[in-house]
């Protein structure tokens, strides 16, 4: 049976402009790519699963394409179409496969900053090229995730063993705590994990 994994890293308040936001996907699908390029590339959904099939693959270096994109995915207001700062842009891509084994999905808001709605990168893919006994895998999936939005939590998990609310954090597969955000969390994880692997911006907590 194939196991599929879930990532989730979020962040509050984030105001990032629409180039800063291109910028940061353009940095996110780079780095998943290099991970496992079989996988990790995308398409934009459709409004069909036709029109999705149809649609071509995204070259994460072509920075015009990804700030259209973003331009596009804005949250506008219903009169003069302007866009509403504090809901940021909010995009989703799929792999273009529709077979169980291999299909991944990606989702990245950025740019929020209401007190509501966090920004976030949920990702979704199978093992197939990938193992949690990779070390270096787990490291740079999620570094890559917590990176493209500053992160100042995440979640690396098999779907099949996550628990009724992620809400809170665990330790399943690979955890990321920002340094200082919840100390108390941290300790608990700190003591749970099997390796602790210092990031850029706080620890990254890894259950072998």
């Amino acid at each position: 049976m194939n196991t599929r994994y879930k990532l989730l890293a979020y962040r509050d308040s984030r105001p990032r402009s629409p180039e800063q936001c291109a910028t940061d996907l353009s940095v996110l699908l780079n780095r998943l790519a290099k991970i496992s390029p079989a996988v990790f590339h995308w398409k934009l959904r459709g409004s069909s699963k036709r029109k999705a099939m149809q649609n071509s693959f995204i070259d994460p270096n072509d920075f015009e394409f990804l700030s259209d994109i973003v331009l596009k995915s804005a949250n506008r207001r219903d009169g003069d179409h302007s866009i509403i700062p504090e809901l940021g842009f909010s995009i989703s891509f799929w792999n273009g496969s529709t077979k169980d084994e291999s299909a991944a999905s990606l989702s990245i808001a950025n740019g929020l900053t209401s007190n509501i709605v966090p920004n976030s990168v949920v990702l979704n893919f199978p093992s197939l090229g990938y193992s949690n006994n990779n070390i270096e895998a787990t490291v740079g999936i999620i570094s890559a995730a917590v990176d493209s939005i500053d992160a100042e939590r995440a979640l690396l998990f098999r779907e099949d063993l996550a628990p009724p609310s992620v809400g809170k954090m665990f330790l399943e597969t690979a955890a990321f705590l920002a340094d200082g955000f919840d100390p108390q969390a941290s300790s608990r994880l700190a003591q749970e994990a099997d390796e602790i692997i210092l990031a850029s911006r706080g620890k990254i907590f890894v259950k072998r």
